[in-house]
């Protein structure tokens, strides 16, 4: 199965908002306004940014104070906390609802919105993909129930947003976009964007670059020159007129922070391990049923995203987190969820366990995912929190 190509002869069935994916989208709204406007070390920063975007502070300001919630940080050189001005969509978003809910609550209702995008997104692709609405429907609810989207997703921060605009963007390079110069501006500019929500979304680039690899036609190339024109023009224009940075700048701050020396997976390939354990929990065992069953179309597919995300996190020289690591939920999930219904499927056909129809025994497994991640991140780490007027 060709990646690019394959999507118009998939012969996909219509699909439509049906009740299930209203009720997917409720558990993400329930799931995002219980673990509302968590606050971070990156978190004051993005106030800060809003608090520029309303004028009422100005750039150096803004940048002074980007490490300065509760944790004492003081720097001899500001500009170590610059690299948050690379990603105004969000804080941007915020502006017009800081004016009235104040900046911490207005980036956190962002986030809301961003989250359920990134289920409905999460949902769409894995349904689409395997030709199957409830493998779309439980991988909506793994994403939105997963622990970094928990912690991250709905906090005051850009990760959830990034995890967000990558499921978009899969979902429109493997579904939508067709090589061609009308397409390349429209996946440019959708690209461009998605890095200036947060630059972890490069990811996308790298795997326009192998696709270009593995299909070396003159409308390819047409099609990449003009996406990755377009979206590199949209993000260095902010970072160099703006901010006076380019990305190749933030990697140099990420090699500082580290030390001097690159301490990326490579240097710690257990912690590496441990973000992976603790980043997706009890999908693992399905993940792992999920590669061994999955036909081989679909392993090609999963594997050339796996091989774009796996580009950051080798290279990226600080020490492996679990949020970053999370950026491989676009194969993680999917493949999951397919591994879950074949679960599903044995148990509802074995002698013991025929009291459950496969569909229900889909629903227990979902529930214990559930109970499991958020009993764990509000036990272990007590990320639950409210929204408050």
């Amino acid at each position: 199965m060709g990646f690019w190509y394959s999507a118009p002869n998939l012969e996909v069935k219509q699909l439509k908002l049906k009740t299930p994916i209203v009720l997917v989208l409720s558990f993400a709204l329930l799931e995002g306004l219980t673990h509302f406007g968590n606050l971070h070390g990156d978190s004051m920063g993005y106030i800060s940014m809003v608090h520029w975007f309303m004028g009422q502070a100005t750039a150096e300001e803004a940048i002074v104070h980007w490490r300065g919630i509760g944790q004492g940080n003081t720097y001899d050189e500001p500009l170590l906390s610059w690299h948050g001005f690379l990603r105004p969509v969000v804080p941007g978003l915020a502006t017009p609802l800081a004016f009235i809910f104040g900046a911490s609550t207005a980036i956190a209702i962002v986030n809301l919105g961003f989250l359920l995008l990134g289920t409905f997104f999460t949902y769409l692709f894995t349904a689409r993909f395997f030709k199957n609405d409830l493998l779309g429907y439980i991988a909506g609810v793994c994403y939105a129930s997963a622990g970094p989207t928990l912690v991250w997703g709905v906090a005051v921060q850009t990760d959830g947003p990034a995890y967000a605009m990558l499921a978009v963007m899969f979902y429109t390079l493997c579904f939508w976009s067709r090589p061609g110069v009308k397409s390349g501006i429209v996946t440019g500019v959708l690209l461009g964007l998605s890095l200036l929500v947060k630059e972890i979304t490069i990811v996308l680039a790298f795997l326009m670059l192998f696709l270009l690899l593995s299909q070396r036609t003159k409308e390819r190339l047409t099609y990449t020159i003009v996406a990755l024109g377009i979206a590199a023009a949209i993000s260095l224009s902010w970072g160099l007129l703006v901010v006076g940075k380019t990305y190749l700048s933030f990697y140099g701050e990420g090699i500082r922070y580290a030390g001097g020396a690159y301490a990326g997976a490579f240097a710690y390939p257990v912690i590496f391990y441990d973000t992976i354990t603790r980043g997706f929990h009890a999908l693992i065992p399905f993940l792992i049923l999920g590669f061994f069953l999955v036909e081989d179309k679909h392993l090609k597919v999963l594997v050339r995203i796996l091989l774009a995300g796996s580009v950051l996190l080798l290279a990226w020289p600080t020490l492996p987190e679990i949020r970053f690591t999370f950026i491989l939920f676009p194969v993680v999930i999917p493949l999951a969820a397919f591994g879950m219904d074949h679960a599903a499927t044995i148990l509802a056909n074995r002698t013991w366990f025929r009291l459950f129809t496969k569909t229900q025994w889909v629903g227990i497994i979902l529930a214990g995912i559930i109970l499991y991640t958020n009993c764990y991140y509000y036990f272990i780490h007590n990320y639950f929190r409210l929204p408050t007027v």
